[in-house]
């Protein structure tokens, strides 16, 4: 159990010893697996933390104490069909969600029980999500939370590492994030979780003259180059999918005011790559995109400065990498 004043940490020990372990009352079988803890603090003040791992025997729900940093009682076991590991907790409209990874033998899949309170007595309602795409069909982890009035799931796949040319084998560690909606039905059952690439609307824009942090990347891909003798950069080996794309970025200035630009994109052209490292790089550039779709409504005289996605005005036609 760790803490921190802020979520980005840093995180310090809080205990100097396990929360949960073999002698914890109650948490512990000869077959038991004590990780992947979930935690649901309830709408009474109270929170719980979900765990365990390995057989349907092993589903664990204890107890915390208002600090978060101690447990509270016994453990008490959750009989979870096909249970293996994976333990996720959430509340909705007075319904509580156990989700978690079923067996192996059974697909891998994110599976769901409900229940009207907390510890016991929760029914299975089936499978939610299936093993993802891309995943070599090994494990399957995931978090269901809202967030400004929407649902969702993050789970995890392979996609990245596949692509790279890794062997299943080498894959399994290196996983990729996904995120999808979640939908419930009218009687509050989840409903199947859809997998998508690109399938969840942007909820606001980017404001490109702050600092866009990378994480919001909407695509990328891959550009090689040399230098020659006088230090000029040029482009020598284009990759298929080669790209960066920037989605629902408002550009604003006190000339023209707001231009709604939903998705920017470089593509391959025939303009040369060359400009010295203190000026970044002229011609088809990734700052072109940008350039190029504010000329369509300017006539020219903006310029893209990128630093994550930090556009600003400039006399020429620049694309600065840092």
């Amino acid at each position: 159990m760790a803490t921190s004043s802020v979520p980005a940490g840093p995180f310090k020990d809080a205990r100097g010893s396990a929360l949960v372990s073999s002698s914890t009352p109650g948490a512990s079988t000869p077959t038991q697996w004590l990780f992947d803890p979930s935690v649901l603090l309830d709408d009474n003040g109270t929170p719980y933390l979900y765990f365990g791992g390995q057989y349907p025997t092993n589903a664990r729900v204890i107890q915390l104490g208002a600090n978060l940093t101690s447990v509270v009682g016994s453990a008490m076991p959750l009989f979870a069909t096909n249970f293996f590991e994976d333990s996720w907790i959430h509340k909705r409209n007075g319904i509580y969600y156990y989700t978690y990874c079923n067996q192996f033998s059974v697909g891998a899949a994110i599976y769901c029980e409900t229940n009207s309170n907390p510890t016991n007595g929760f029914v299975p309602e089936g499978t939610v999500m299936a093993n993802p795409p891309s995943n070599v069909n090994n494990n399957n982890h995931h978090a269901i939370f809202s967030y400004q009035g929407n649902w969702y799931i993050t789970y995890h796949n392979r996609y990245v590492a596949l692509q790279n040319g890794l062997s299943t084998a080498a894959a399994v560690y290196k996983r990729s994030i996904c995120l999808d909606r979640v939908n419930y039905n009218a009687n509050g059952t989840l409903q199947q979780v859809v997998f998508t690439t690109d399938g969840l609307p942007q909820l606001k824009n980017l404001n490109p003259y702050n600092r866009v942090e990378a994480e919001t990347i909407a695509r990328q891909g891959e550009e090689k180059g040399r230098r020659d003798a006088d230090h000029r950069r040029h482009r020598v080996q284009k990759q298929p999918a080669e790209r960066l794309c920037a989605r629902a970025v408002i550009f604003q200035d006190d000339v023209h005011g707001v231009d709604p630009v939903r998705e920017i994109v470089r593509q391959d052209g025939d303009r040369d790559d060359d400009a010295d490292d203190s000026r970044g790089l002229k011609g088809q550039t990734d700052g072109d995109a940008v350039h190029n779709a504010m000329n369509a409504q300017h006539g020219g005289g903006e310029a893209a400065a990128m630093r994550g996605i930090a556009v600003k005005r400039q006399d020429s036609v620049e694309h600065q990498v840092e």
